[in-house]
């Protein structure tokens, strides 16, 4: 590259269901849903396997879905999950934070077909969604809980792994056309179809956004800063060769440019300034994969995937800075079938990150092997899990992971599962190897840290079936983390610090729950709640984390499918930054579409119903009422 517990389980869920409001949910097939649970997933073993054997709290997002509610931002399907909140520095295209059951972005892996997106040049080694778009998505599959046993490093409060559209599975193309608030213009063109003998597959897809939001400044009822602008362009496509009857290879590219401009602080007087400060964004991923069935019960796969992030900060005060991460990986992974429902998956992976910023001395760079092996079996009415992991990192040694699951089936209506493991996050390339003139003797990094490690339990109750009018699911969870790696200043006059790891032990714990009921034939309701209990090891609050989430949706049907209508709600409660308790929120949302006779469809949307003036970040306003206005057709 060039440039903590002591606590009743059973008295925590039922303080759960008794103290918590029900509100619903929403956009995800719960895999308590009658349908979602006779669903494929991957995510949880790496191998597909029905979502009614996995011991894990899942959702599953389709694209029906996706198009359904006229999701443009991968954030706007996770943030209404139960268990996740986003948290962004303003408006669109500022900083994102997917924090997922009381922690922070870099303790939830975010896949995009099994390709690690964690950025390598991220201070701690998150994920940036800000700037994923949905047009190629399928699926998403959400798997809360600890799994570094299949993808190691980060996967602590669980995976996001969002499966793109499979090509040549739907032969034809689609266009869709949206203009709306801030001088929004957004365009899809998606294409898919297979060659003349059926053995080559491809689609590509474009999407492209332009919007100037208000500025990230702007205080209520004042609106003195200029517009500030956001540019996505982003291109997937995807090729699948069926070499034989039981080999075939498949290549993804994908690729985003990105622009915000915002406003920002004078670095000397700390003022707001009503100019130019912003980040250019190139992300690039290509994944090679080759799959043969060696005979009935084997499937061998071998996979080359790489990822990078390069980003240019830009402002019309104060220095430039540009920081560049890239990954590289390789893994061979081989599962056999004992039978229909048993099997072994096993795997070798090397990775290779690199990171290069402007003032470091030297790109910096580690290098990580790892080995692991999964057992899922079925036993009548239970189903089990069993994996182990051992991973090797050229700076802090080895690292050894566990995670049991399972699910047991009591009555046709209600399973209960359970789930408990370790899980770790390995310091990232900069808190590892940063440089800075406002640290230690130059250093921010310490190359002496230790790897995160967690202890992750959960357990719940899901129901559903043909005897019960209802769909519900509830969850107790709680995640113990030591060595929790933080940036340590010194204090008054120069403030130098560096990271270092936390001697005590971090927390976070707490209940899911989610409800869903039809009411008619055309009518659905769901709720869902979180209520977290997020703490730092001296036991002082977590910032930035809300302790407590509602959603709430109301979604029409249309008697002929041609229509469909939704209501939908979030509010957030309990919610510190900088220690200070933040106002609670409440955010409504809207959305319409209809089929037109000439086969186009309409969409209609209307964001933040209420024009409620919030923050998640601090001084940083979230954009106010939007309305959007959309056409689509497909040939």
């Amino acid at each position: 590259m060039t440039k903590n517990k002591n606590k009743s389980i059973t008295g925590a869920i039922m303080r759960g269901l008794i103290i918590t409001p029900l509100f619903f949910h929403p956009l995800q097939a719960n895999a308590n849903d009658a349908d979602a649970v006779d669903q494929i997933v991957v995510t949880a073993t790496g191998v597909p396997t029905p979502a009614s054997q996995i011991g894990a709290t899942l959702d599953v997002i389709t694209r029906q879905q996706l198009e359904d509610q006229q999701v443009v931002y991968l954030q706007e399907a996770l943030s209404q999950l139960k268990g996740v909140y986003f948290r962004q520095e303003g408006n669109v295209g500022g900083l994102g934070y997917l924090q997922m059951r009381g922690l922070e972005r870099q303790n939830t892996l975010v896949l995009i077909d099994g390709n690690n997106m964690s950025d390598a040049a991220d201070a701690n080694g998150g994920a940036e969604i800000a700037h994923i778009l949905v047009a190629d998505i399928e699926r998403i599959e959400v798997i809360r809980g600890g799994n570094s046993v299949l993808y190691g490093s980060n996967a602590i409060a669980g995976v996001v792994n969002i499966i793109t559209r499979k090509a040549g599975d739907e032969a034809g193309t689609q266009i869709r056309l949206a203009s709306g608030s801030h001088q929004l213009r957004e365009a899809v063109v998606h294409s898919s179809g297979k060659s003349a003998n059926g053995r080559i597959g491809y689609r590509f897809s474009v999407q492209s956004v332009d919007v100037q939001p208000p500025s990230e400044l702007d205080e209520e009822n004042t609106s003195y800063y200029k517009n500030e602008d956001y540019e996505n362009l982003t291109f997937s496509g995807a090729l699948d060769v069926q070499l034989s009857d039981a080999t075939h290879a498949s290549f993804l590219a994908r690729a985003v440019r990105a622009s915000v401009n915002t406003d920002g602080f004078d670095p000397q007087s700390y003022a707001p300034v009503d100019g130019d400060f912003g980040t250019d964004t190139d992300q690039n991923m290509f994944i090679a994969h080759v799959e043969t069935q060696a005979m009935d019960a084997l499937t061998i796969s071998a996979k080359y995937s790489f990822f990078a992030n390069h980003r240019d900060t830009f402002a019309e005060v104060g220095d430039t800075y540009w920081y560049d991460g890239e990954r590289q990986s390789w893994e061979v992974r081989a599962a056999y079938f004992l039978n229909e429902t048993d099997y072994i998956n096993l795997g070798v992976e090397q990775k290779t990150e690199s990171l290069l910023q402007n003032g470091l001395s030297a790109e910096k760079q580690v290098d990580t092997q790892a080995v692991f092996a999964l057992l899922h079996q079925q036993f009548g009415q239970l189903s089990t899990s069993l994996g182990l992991r051992h991973d090797e990192h050229d700076n802090f040694g080895s690292q050894d992971s566990w995670r049991f699951g399972t699910v047991y089936q009591i009555t046709d209506y209600m399973a209960a599962t359970a789930s408990a493991g370790t899980a770790f996050r390995a310091p990232s390339l900069y808190e590892l190897f940063g440089e800075d003139a406002t640290c230690i003797d130059g250093m921010c990094g310490n190359p002496n840290l230790s790897p995160e490690e967690s202890d992750v339990m959960d357990i719940g109750l899901r129901f559903g079936g043909e005897a019960l009018p209802f769909r519900a699911a509830v969850t107790y969870f709680d995640i113990e983390t030591e060595n929790r790696i933080f940036y340590e200043n010194i204090g008054p006059p120069s403030y130098a610090g560096n990271y270092q790891n936390d001697s005590g032990q971090s927390s976070s714990s707490g209940t899911e729950l989610s409800v869903e009921v039809p009411l008619a034939a055309q009518w659905e309701v769901g709720f869902s709640a979180t209520k977290l209990n997020p703490r730092t090891a001296s036991g002082g609050i977590q910032n930035s984390q809300p302790r407590q989430v509602y959603s709430a949706d109301l979604n029409f049907a249309a008697a002929d499918n041609q229509s469909h209508w939704r209501l939908s709600a979030q509010q957030v409660r309990d919610r510190y930054i900088y220690n200070n308790l933040q106002e609670d929120y409440l955010v409504l949302g809207s959305s319409y579409d209809r089929v037109l006779s000439n086969g186009w469809k309409l969409q209609a949307q209307i964001s933040n119903l209420l024009d409620e003036h919030y923050q998640t970040s601090a001084n940083k306003s979230t954009p106010r009422r939007r309305v959007k206005i959309a056409l689509s057709t497909e040939f």
